[in-house]
C-alpha cells in the first residue's frame, strides 16, 4: 500500500507516469500499481485508488485543509484500521480516504478549511461514524432518476463494498444499475465502465 501525492508519485513511479497523471489519474494509478505490485492511493482531486485489477475507487470527499503536515499520518491510520478489520486493501484505502475527507469537511464546518489541523480532523471523526451508522444504501430508483456518471460510480463503489462483505442481494441492483448508467454516458473502453462490468461478473 502506498499513498502518494503527485510529488511523491513522481519519485515512486517515475516522470512518465507522473506526467500521465496530470491528464489521466486513473490510468496512471493503475499502471503504477502494476509497476509497484501494490495498492496505490493517488491523493488529489479526486483521489484515485488502483490495484493489480486496475482502477477501483474514486474518492471526492475532503477539502484544502487536508493539504497540511500530519494529514497523511491520519490517512495511514484510518486505512490501517480498516485493514486490521480484514478489509481488502483497495477497499480499505477507499474507506480510509473517504472517512478522512468527511471528517475534514465536518471539521471545516466547525472551524474553517484554512485553519484546519490534523487534530481538528481527528476530533470530528466521531461525527462521521455516527452519520455512517444511520446511512441506508442508495437504491436503484434514485440512481436511475439522476442518471449521472458520478452517482453511478458511487453506486458501483457501494455495491462492491456490499459484495465484499457478502451482502449480495443488496449489491446486485446497485452494480447492475451502475453499469446500465455508465454504458449510456461513457465509451465502451472507459476504465470506469470496465471495472463496473468486472464487479458484476464477480456475482
Amino acid at each position: 500500500m502506498c499513498t502518494p501525492h503527485l510529488g511523491e508519485f513522481r519519485a515512486l513511479a517515475g516522470d512518465a507516469l507522473a506526467d500521465e497523471a496530470a491528464n489521466d489519474r486513473w490510468s496512471a494509478a493503475a499502471r503504477a500499481a502494476a509497476k509497484l505490485r501494490c495498492t496505490v492511493l493517488l491523493k488529489g482531486v479526486p483521489t484515485v485508488i488502483a490495484d493489480l485489477r486496475g482502477p477501483e475507487h474514486v474518492v471526492a470527499s475532503g477539502n484544502p485543509g487536508l493539504a497540511t503536515g500530519g494529514s497523511g499520518d491520519l490517512l495511514a491510520g484510518f486505512i490501517g484500521a480498516f485493514l486490521a478489520r480484514g478489509t481488502a486493501p483497495a477497499e480499505a484505502a477507499a474507506l480510509g480516504a473517504h472517512a478522512l475527507g468527511r471528517a475534514a469537511e465536518s471539521g471545516a464546518r466547525q472551524w474553517t478549511a484554512r485553519s484546519l489541523r490534523p487534530a481538528d480532523v481527528l476530533a470530528a471523526l466521531p461525527d462521521v461514524w455516527r452519520a455512517w451508522k444511520e446511512v441506508r444504501p442508495v437504491g436503484p430508483p434514485i440512481l436511475v432518476a439522476l442518471e449521472a456518471p458520478d452517482v453511478a460510480l458511487t453506486g458501483n463503489n457501494l455495491g462492491k463494498l456490499l459484495l465484499d462483505v457478502g451482502r449480495v442481494d443488496e449489491a446486485l441492483p446497485l452494480l447492475v444499475t451502475a453499469v446500465a448508467i455508465l454504458e449510456k454516458h461513457l465509451p465502451a473502453d472507459h476504465p470506469h465502465l470496465r471495472v463496473a462490468r468486472e464487479h458484476c461478473q464477480g456475482l
